[in-house]
């Protein structure tokens, strides 16, 4: 009877752990996927920043361009997180940047000419971006992505 206990209390303490594990990866993933998304967004922003700068002077540049620095670098540990874990949601997250990337150095330029204004932007001051697709995809690579996965003894694989 006491083996029998003992089996049931380990099978238990097993299962918890197992279940606790994959319950902790699945709230990690989705944890990284919105801080990859918040850095896109983070991104976005950049043009409207860089327009509300208060003045010209090389340090104010000199913090825009690390800001800008920064945002790009987080992006491509972004990027690469994600196609260590997903291939998939990496290049739905990859088209996404790419989107941005390709009008944002543009929005940044443009800002840059006009003179410093130290005030709020409209958001709508840079329209172009137009990348509901890429979004509504990456979204959708996500979602799938940050599914609770099974447990890896409960998969069958079969060599077919």
């Amino acid at each position: 009877m006491v083996i029998i206990a003992a089996l049931v209390t380990a099978t238990a303490a097993v299962l918890g752990f197992l279940v606790n594990g994959s319950l902790n990866r699945a709230t990690e993933k989705r944890r990284v996927c919105a801080e990859a998304l918040v850095c896109v967004e983070r991104y976005v922003q950049l043009p409207h920043t860089f327009a509300r700068r208060a003045n010209n002077k090389p340090e104010t540049l000199q913090e825009l361009g690390t800001l800008l620095a920064q945002v790009q670098i987080d992006m491509a540990f972004h990027k690469r997180w994600l196609q260590l874990e997903d291939s998939k949601a990496a290049n739905a997250y990859v088209a996404l940047c790419d989107k941005y990337e390709a009008k944002c150095a543009l929005f940044r330029q443009q800002a840059l000419t006009q003179p410093p204004v130290g005030v709020e932007v409209p958001r709508d001051h840079f329209k172009g971006y137009l990348a509901e697709g890429e979004w509504a995809q990456c979204l959708e690579e996500m979602r799938r992505h940050v599914q609770r996965p099974k447990l890896a003894f409960w998969r069958i694989e079969r060599a077919l």
